[in-house]
């Protein structure tokens, strides 16, 4: 009434499907009857199917091997370029790598001025086995579409007036992310003794002999999360810690903050970046505790991710 089936792929404990049953693990024996059947063996998530027809004349005890991979061929029309597969890199042009069923992106790299990209399809039967791939100068919008690190140099700007300095560094494809410090690089302000009001009164009362300088200290860290509105450009917010304080000098050697115009807590930004190829600019409104206002400018370069 059948034949007897032997199932077999190139490791142990893939589960096999007859008909859309499960019977077994490879290694497996079946008897089948006489007719057409399914055939499925599954591997981490991936199906291979086959139809067979038992007649009296056939299958009786020989093997039935899945396969799930094919050995492909890939050249670029220079020797040595670099090769990925799926995002990590398998060797330099000309590469041969045995890859699974399914569909998979191959990228090459010559010089980081040069690619192609190209999304194949390994066919259970049948198909191409060999992929070439022809290199061009890519364009501002490819660059940035497969993502992009950057760093840039940073200026900010606030009617206190006060100036600061720093850096951010960041990485980013649709969504991304940055990390940003800043400062003026002087801290007399903080090595204060006493507080005052604007006027500058301690306690209401205490008024001391003044120089008529002032110092001030602006600190900054912030993190924060990249959007892309439409490639190059992408909306920038972020939050972290800050502080601008602002102290006066006295005759006698001491340094009194002024309460009123200095202000700690929450540092918020939000701004507008543009990645070019290899050029990064971002423009930025930075406040802190909602009391303060600066203009932000940061000129930096990019690179693509790898």
């Amino acid at each position: 009434t059948g034949r007897s089936v032997m199932v077999k792929t190139d490791r142990k404990g893939d589960k096999i499907y007859v008909d859309g049953d499960y019977v077994g693990e490879t290694p497996y024996e079946t008897p089948l009857s006489f007719g057409n059947h399914t055939i499925k063996v599954m591997r981490n998530g991936v199906g291979v199917p086959k139809t067979i027809n038992i007649s009296e004349n056939s299958f009786n005890g020989q093997e039935l091997v899945f396969e799930f991979g094919k050995m492909i061929t890939i050249v670029t029309d220079e020797l040595g370029d670099e090769i990925m597969v799926d995002g990590s890199v398998v060797g330099n042009s000309p590469v041969r790598i045995d890859l699974p069923f399914g569909s998979h992106t191959i990228h090459a790299q010559r010089d980081n001025n040069k690619y192609a990209d190209k999304t194949i399809v390994v066919l259970k039967e049948g198909g191409e086995t060999s992929h070439t791939l022809v290199l061009h100068s890519e364009s501002a919008s490819d660059f940035v579409k497969r993502g992009v690190n950057f760093v840039t140099l940073d200026f900010a700007y606030s009617p206190a007036p006060q100036t600061s300095f720093g850096a951010t560094f960041g990485s980013v494809k649709t969504l991304g992310w940055f990390v940003t410090a800043a400062s003026n690089f002087n801290f007399d302000a903080m090595k204060y003794s006493d507080v005052a009001d604007a006027n500058g009164l301690v306690d209401g009362s205490y008024y001391y002999d003044y120089t008529g300088e002032s110092c001030s200290t602006r600190i900054s860290a912030m993190v924060g999360v990249l959007v892309k509105l439409g490639c190059p450009l992408y909306l920038k917010v972020g939050a972290g810690y800050g502080c601008r304080m602002k102290s006066w000098y006295t005759t006698d050697g001491k340094i009194v903050k002024i309460d009123n115009d200095s202000f700690s807590g929450i540092d918020a930004t939000a701004g507008l970046l543009l990645n070019l190829k290899g050029f990064t600019i971002s423009l930025d409104a930075v406040t802190t505790s909602f009391k303060t206002i600066e203009a932000k400018v940061c000129l930096g370069y990019c690179w693509k991710m790898k």
